[in-house]
């Protein structure tokens, strides 16, 4: 019975070759976004999850209250030596501190022979604690106290000791020199097999935490230190048995005790909270480690969810409303088939198989479309994410598609095409036996595809506009044809070197030395204290460690007093607009000549400067601080006349660089790349809906077309009868597309109040923003009955042209 099921629907989809077609394309686009989105949500939902007791581990992170809220995602250094004496319900405790070096290999016989490697920045400072917290790890060479209990000792991962020293046994490594920062110099005392589960945990390089007392890295990692927090200094904690996190935060207070010590106001301070394993791979404000990719980010990852669900959902409808006309053309043969005897559950199985054949027939096509798909975003993928289309996970998601678009898309036909009367459905000569219920469910579910698509064009317009917005804005300063560039290595004098042999270049208008550009990804901030009302207020604000030559560098406006003078020490001061107006002076030039407490000095405020953004839109522009210090500013920045004069002046400074720093890469950054980089996620919001957006309408405009293709071939007797008795063209047309552009408006009076909800909200996200025009919603709907009236217009058209004695003539 199935075999002729299989060979009944294979002949009836390929007798049915339009909407075969126009089905097929329509589920292949919803199959393949929705694997493709299954494929990425399946990658980032499964990081950390196989860590060994994932749900006992835990970050510490800090977090500051009071005026100047927020959360880092490190500790002080100090937290270590108190929390293994005072926190209670703990199974390990590990310090990690992230590093970033430059790598140098001796020659194994020739230690002269150096092998020079670019910067690495998956290494960690930690101890054995590590693989007690980590209890993945499959060594291949060493064990965790053996290889990580001494100084000057580093564990690599297999693929990290083959990068290295090109070994085809990477255990041949153990007793090799590897050197960081010049003069770090570390034996390879462990091997790891190459990580097979997934996680954020992204090292490679393990050096020994004993190391930092006996070396310069004491400086950098300072032992028991509470004044600062650094995010590259992070605790992770393995609870107990049975150790709740709400009891385990109970267990932290020694540590907020201490943090706390001498601060005067219980309105401000730190506490020290716990951030569950599950929550680190998807929390913005926390980050993952330093140097690693950013977290993933949830929100955009359920919109992609969505997306891909409303897809399908496009298809099926498309697949609904086909078929229910088309069932029109089948009612002969549906009642013939009653009246020999099938029973309405037979030819509902008919029909199901017909449609599951058919979704079958469009997964390879789907396949293909994914990997397009993916390649079409590779850009914005995490690292690490890999296509896989035959893996078991893969294979079982696409058995359920196929089981779930069936039963979607085919259910509804299946019963309407079984419900005919057979006497009455033989006796049409249409076919007949389609009531006016199926009529609604058609212009229901076609209403429903133009309002998807048309909060999709109003998101891509207000996108589109706002990223327009975030890139065009005068931000304060100007960034055109600025390139600046870090290095740490040659110390003061190099640095001072390569600036000077800049300034000589013939295009370059400035040059200056800066610890960052005024607008910039990471932020650093400090705390000002200053007289207010007869008590003396704390402030933090952001600071930017320069020379004298940043306000000409970058054009910023100098509204009150003087610039800088050059200093290797903090010792004056320029503010911002705001900071000014914070420290209770509206007119700039009265917070000339105040003074401000930074540390343990009086600094003088010498300048007020104008505003300028030095975070991304998202953030309002905060209190700013200028201030010469050369020890603290060790990149390097300069201003090219023009553009057509960058290639050559970049080729020039190449040049320079390498009689500068001989054995180092250059590593430099365009201003306003960096500034776009800032807007990463809205970049990718805004590829996707407008991808989202045409795809929307290419789907409905396919069941429009077939919609009308039907309808045409329906009425066409009719068409024929209106011409004879004089309808011009036009009227034939409108007669036909009228009740698709009824729909289409419908569409956008339910459309505009969802879109104007979903946009508002995004756009919160944003400190300065654009604000919705009325004009978005009609552009909206323009383009909706434009699309929908062309694509019904060509077959109105068709018929309208064609010639009436050929359909009258067979009465």
């Amino acid at each position: 019975m199935f075999n002729n099921y299989f060979k009944t629907a294979w002949r009836i989809l390929w007798r049915n070759k339009l909407q075969t077609g126009i089905n097929t394309v329509g589920l292949a686009i919803g199959i393949a976004g929705c694997l493709s989105v299954f494929l990425l949500v399946e990658f980032e939902l499964g990081h950390n999850k196989d860590i060994v007791d994932a749900d006992r581990i835990y970050r510490v992170y800090s977090n500051f209250y009071g005026q100047f809220s927020g959360a880092n995602p490190g500790v002080p250094t100090g937290i270590k030596n108190l929390a293994e004496t005072s926190v209670e319900g703990t199974e390990v405790q590990c310090m990690m501190h992230t590093y970033l070096a430059q790598v140098t290999l001796p020659g194994e016989f020739n230690e002269a022979a150096l092998k020079k490697m670019d910067e690495q920045k998956d290494i960690v400072v930690t101890g054995p604690e590590y693989f007690d917290l980590i209890q993945n790890y499959e060594w291949l060479a060493g064990a965790p106290r053996q290889s990580l209990g001494a100084p000057y000792q580093v564990v690599l991962t297999e693929s990290k000791a083959r990068k290295y020293f090109g070994l085809k046994d990477a255990t041949e490594a153990l007793g090799r020199t590897v050197v960081y920062q010049d003069s770090l110099r570390m034996t390879v005392a462990g091997i790891l097999k190459n990580p097979d589960f997934r996680s954020d945990f992204h090292f490679n390089d393990f050096i020994s935490a004993q190391t930092i007392p006996s070396s310069f890295l004491k400086d950098e990692i300072p032992d028991n230190a509470w004044g600062s927090t650094r995010s590259a200094d992070q605790l992770f904690i393995k609870t107990s048995e049975g150790v709740t996190q709400a009891a385990m935060t109970g267990f932290l207070s020694p540590l907020n005790d201490r943090a706390n010590e001498g601060e005067e106001s219980e309105e401000e301070g730190q506490e020290f909270l716990l951030q569950p394993l599950s929550d680190l791979h998807y929390n913005q404000e926390l980050g993952l480690f330093d140097n690693s990719r950013p977290p993933a980010h949830k929100p955009t990852l359920m919109g992609l969810i969505l997306v891909a669900i409303l897809l399908l959902l496009l298809a099926a409808i498309n697949f609904i409303n086909l078929s229910t006309v088309q069932a029109t053309l089948r009612s002969k043969e549906t009642g013939v088939k009653k009246a020999i005897g099938a029973s309405q559950a037979q030819l509902r199985w008919q029909f199901l198989i017909e449609t599951g054949l058919l979704t079958l027939l469009t997964v390879p096509l789907a396949m293909a479309l994914s990997e397009l798909a993916l390649r079409f975003f590779a850009e914005f993928l995490p690292s690490g994410f890999a296509m896989s289309f035959w893996s078991l996970k893969v294979m079982l998601f696409l058995i359920g598609a196929v089981v779930l678009v069936t039963f979607l898309a085919g259910l509804y036909p299946s019963f309407v095409i079984s419900s005919f009367n057979p006497a009455f459905a033989i006796s049409k000569a249409s076919g007949g036996g389609i009531g006016k219920n199926s009529s609604r469910l058609r212009k229901s579910l076609i209403v429903f595809q133009f309002v998807l698509a048309q909060v999709f064009i109003i998101g891509a317009v207000m996108i589109g506009r706002q990223m327009n917005y975030l890139l065009q804005k005068d931000l304060g300063f100007d960034q055109e044809s600025v390139v600046y560039f870090y290095n740490w290595r040659g110390g003061a004098t190099k640095k001072e070197l390569f600036k000077d042999r800049l300034q000589q270049l013939p295009h370059v208008s400035a040059v200056g030395v800066q610890n960052k550009p005024p607008m910039a990804q990471g932020y650093q901030t400090s705390f000002i204290e200053f007289p207010r009302d007869s008590e003396l207020v704390e402030m933090q604000a952001h600071f930017r460690y320069v020379d004298t030559s940043f306000l000409n560098l970058y054009g910023i406006e100098l509204l009150a007093g003087r610039n800088l003078l050059p200093s290797d020490t903090v010792a004056e001061f320029l503010i911002n607009e705001t900071l000014a107006a914070d420290l209770g002076h509206q007119d700039p030039a009265d917070a000339v000549g105040q003074t401000v407490e930074y540390g343990d000095n009086q600094v003088p405020i010498v300048g007020v400067v104008k505003d300028f953004h030095v975070r991304s839109f998202h953030h309002a522009i905060p209190p700013t601080v200028i201030t010469a210090n050369n020890r603290s500013a060790w990149s390097v920045a300069v201003k090219i006349s023009s553009a057509e004069h960058y290639p050559a002046t970049m080729e020039s400074v190449r040049q320079i660089w390498k009689e500068v720093y001989a054995d180092d890469e250059m590593r430099h950054f365009v201003l306003n790349d960096a500034i776009e980089k800032m807007y990463a996620s809205e970049a990718r919001t805004a590829k996707l809906i407008n991808t989202a957006t045409g795809l929307a309408i290419l789907v409905s405009c396919l069941g429009l077309f077939g919609l009308a293709f039907f309808s045409v071939t329906q009425r066409a007797k009719e068409i024929s009868i209106r011409k004879v008795l004089g309808a011009t063209v036009a009227q034939v047309v409108g007669l036909i597309s009228r009740d698709i552009v009824k729909l289409v408006i419908i569409a956008l009076v339910i459309a505009s109040p969802l879109a104007y909800f979903f946009m508002d909200h995004w756009l919160q996200d944003f400190a300065y923003s654009i604000p919705i025009p009325w004009w978005v919603f009609i552009l909206a709907g323009l383009v909706a009955v434009t699309v929908a009236f062309l694509t019904v217009g060509l077959q109105s058209l068709k018929a309208a042209l064609a010639n009436p004695v050929e359909s009258l003539r067979s009465e």
